[in-house]
């Protein structure tokens, strides 16, 4: 992975958040087409939703279901539209790919899957939802007051960690 992606990424505008649902295909490649290289995936529960959102990520040409329409993307890239189309892939899948998949683990059904999450092609890193997780293992006591359970949120979070390391990728926090 060259340098400009990582120069792309700290300037804040090359990360987007995506949720799966009947218009996923659509919103990613409408917002690869202006020019974003990083897709945080939310909620991810299923290794079978995530190939999913991966290949919407990759052209068609390529194995994926994104369409071939390339927008503005290679203008802001600063290159030419072949050259957009040679890096336009998904990193690691494509050792010159330039477009990282990072899903987000926030639910007991992610965490119940993360293995097979952090085996999926393609696969950039995982990053940890914490904050949502933490209300995830939380219950509401009589009185009303919600409790966090401190050993399910950190055991939760310790599979997460335990899965990057078995696929030996990036884990986020």
């Amino acid at each position: 992975m060259s340098s400009k992606v990582v120069e792309r990424a700290l300037r804040g505008f090359e990360m987007l958040v995506v949720s799966f649902n009947d218009k996923a295909v659509e919103n990613i490649s409408r917002q690869l087409n202006m020019g974003v290289s990083i897709l945080n995936f939310v909620a991810v529960d299923t290794p079978e939703e995530l190939s999913r959102g991966i290949a919407a990520m990759r052209f068609r040409s390529k194995g994926g279901t994104r369409p071939d329409d390339v927008g503005q993307a290679p203008a802001y890239w600063g290159m030419t539209e072949q050259e957009y189309r040679e890096r336009a892939d998904v990193w690691p899948l494509n050792p010159n790919g330039e477009l990282l998949a990072m899903p987000i683990i926030e639910s007991r059904e992610g965490v119940a899957n993360v293995r097979e999450i952090a085996r999926v092609k393609g696969v950039a890193g995982l990053i940890v939802g914490a904050g949502t997780l933490g209300g995830v293992y939380s219950t509401t006591g009589a009185g009303g007051r919600r409790g966090r359970d401190e050993a399910g949120w950190e055991g939760a979070i310790q599979q997460i960690l335990a899965a990057c390391k078995e696929a030996d990728i990036p884990c986020g926090y």
